[in-house]
């Protein structure tokens, strides 16, 4: 079977975690052995510290990457990695709608918007995918995070 993605990242609160702010370790085990079978990389991205969830996930550490504090701490493979910045074309060049043509289920179809800086400046990206526990897209979570991101000298994208 051919799986059309190479990265599952989840949000922790209203989607990962269950009522009591937990999760069932044993079947994420299982879930994660099977994603790692086909050599699909498992991200937790939460507003959280990451403090907070390397202790939530502290016997899975080395096995999944991190995108912590609002999206501001990337941790790969247990280490922080550094983030350069990109030019505006850089940054427009990383969305190539043909590298992502494949079907979707149901009706749903992604969506990107960008808050561009018009100059040639290198500048940190930052891509904003907004929770809503998969029931809707939080309102206070996209564009207003994005236009922050923004106006600190970010190129900002939402995804939704």
């Amino acid at each position: 079977m051919t799986i059309p993605f190479k990265t599952v990242a989840v949000d922790m609160d209203g989607t990962f975690l269950n009522d009591q702010r937990s999760y069932d370790h044993d079947l994420f085990a299982q879930v994660l052995n099977k994603l790692e079978k086909h050599n699909i990389q498992f991200i937790v991205a939460s507003g959280r510290p990451f403090a907070r969830l390397k202790n939530d996930f502290s016997e899975f550490i080395d096995r999944v990457d991190f995108v912590t504090a609002n999206g501001s701490r990337l941790i790969v493979e247990g280490k922080e990695v550094a983030v350069e910045g990109l030019t505006k074309k850089q940054t427009i060049d990383l969305w190539n709608k043909e590298d992502y043509s494949y079907p979707c289920a149901g009706e749903f179809l992604p969506n990107i918007t960008a808050y561009l800086h018009e100059d040639e400046e290198v500048r940190p990206a930052m891509l904003v995918v907004p929770g809503g526990g998969y029931a809707f897209v939080s309102p206070t979570e996209g564009e207003i995070v994005a236009r922050r991101f923004y106006e600190a000298g970010y190129q900002a994208f939402v995804l939704t």
